[in-house]
């Protein structure tokens, strides 16, 4: 294709928008509208593509590349950045920082502690327990990637530490977090000294959309085919392609290059799914309501015996797809029996964190934990003259009205 500057062209995996535009003063504006089908995963992923440049590292400060400031790198996420490999621990495809929080020396609910001389199975003052530091809103940690997110949790406080320094040999780990494999060096090797003398800048291949987000074209992923050859070439030309180059340098490729960018919009349904779970100090966390496909109910009893104790609620939460609430959706919990200890009340907020993945707060005074969407609270049974039936209710309520609600007996 021609590469025509001061357009930018658009590819999508859902809904409807213009095909391209014309930049003013290096922008322009176009409409997306949401459109039936919906993809499957409810994730609409839209890719922007115009001329630029490609990105360097600029060693010398002269505002240039060269030769000199390193060979080029396969950019394979498209971020400028040259991702190092690491060891994935935890196998969720994030570089896992670790992070730093002083012990509180108060007994917080579901640390171990020894249960005498009573044996009533609840945490009393003065009893010995295990004070395990917890990250919480307010912690430092050591934000490894640079995203502003802690991306570690609190059972594996100390992160992932063993990766690669390919790119700068700094000590410390420059990827963005996102690509375990890491990434390679160009396979155009320009000083013909047999090694990678880089990252100098980022060799673009071809731009595509990728609609499973996994960092990799696979055979039916759209793309933009450049140079008009008939097939997606991955890799660059091992030139710098771009506007910042220094003259009849050796490494100076074409003056333009397509750039581009990917966004992810999620077209959230509006009736929610949820899990209910209860633990009860150091025993077993138990489900007992589920109608996500990836959580099962597995208690032995449907109600939650909560006579003369304390339990620990957490509700897990997503719509249809998997995906987040639409935003400011607000949420409430009630009980018709006991004392509700740290329920929330809030709206969720805007996130394109991947459903039952790793991002952001969802609600305003929550946390994304372990994987999911979720809040947790605490029932302590006030009265322990009278044993009574009662109800635990949560209620999802959609910014159009629509209510979704879901409910767990217990017993207190």
């Amino acid at each position: 294709m021609q590469l025509m500057a001061g357009l930018c062209i658009f590819l999508l995996k859902g809904g409807v928008i213009e095909a391209s535009c014309e930049t003013v003063d290096s922008a322009c504006t176009v409409v997306w509208k949401s459109t039936n089908p919906r993809p499957a995963d409810h994730r609409v992923t839209i890719l922007a593509t115009t001329i630029g440049s490609e990105s360097f590292r600029d060693t010398d400060g002269d505002g240039l590349y060269s030769q000199a400031d390193g060979e080029g790198f396969v950019d394979v996420n498209a971020n400028g950045i040259y991702d190092e490999p690491f060891t994935d621990t935890n196998s969720n495809g994030v570089f896992d920082e670790p992070f730093v929080s002083t012990l509180n020396g108060v007994y917080d609910f579901g640390e171990d502690f020894v249960d005498a001389p009573n044996g009533n199975g609840v945490y009393d003052v003065g009893e010995k327990f295990t004070d395990v530091p917890v990250y919480s809103l307010g912690t430092v940690f050591i934000d490894r990637n640079g995203n502003g997110v802690h991306d570690g949790d609190r059972f594996t406080p100390l992160g992932e530490t063993v990766f690669v320094d390919s790119n700068n040999g700094n000590g410390l780990y420059d990827g963005s977090g996102r690509m375990p494999a890491g990434e390679i060096g160009s396979i155009f090797d320009a000083n013909e000294n047999g090694l990678f003398d880089g990252p100098g800048f980022a060799d673009l291949g071809e731009p595509y959309l990728d609609e499973n987000e996994n960092l990799k074209r696979e055979v039916d992923e759209r793309y933009i085919d450049t140079n008009s050859n008939g097939k997606f070439d991955a890799f660059g030309d091992g030139k710098f392609n771009g506007s910042s180059c220094k003259a009849e340098d050796p490494e100076c490729g074409v003056d333009k290059v397509l750039i581009r960018e990917s966004v992810v919009l999620i077209m959230a349904g509006s009736f929610a799914n949820a899990a209910i779970t209860a633990s009860f100090g150091g025993a077993p966390t138990y489900t007992y309501f589920s109608n996500m496909p990836h959580i099962e109910v597995n208690s032995p009893t449907s109600v939650i015996d909560i006579v003369d104790g304390l339990a620990f609620i957490t509700v897990y939460f997503s719509d249809g797809a998997g995906q987040v609430l639409p935003v400011g959706t607000t949420v409430s919990v009630s009980s018709t029996k006991g004392e509700l200890i740290g329920a929330p009340s809030g709206k969720i907020t805007n996130t394109f964190v991947k459903g039952l993945g790793r991002g952001p707060d969802i609600l305003e005074s929550e946390l994304v934990r372990n994987g999911r969407s979720s809040f947790s609270f605490s029932v302590r049974d006030a009265d322990d003259t009278k044993v009574e039936s009662g109800v635990i209710l949560v209620k999802f309520t959609t910014p159009g009205g629509i209510l979704t609600e879901f409910l767990v007996d217990i017993l207190i």
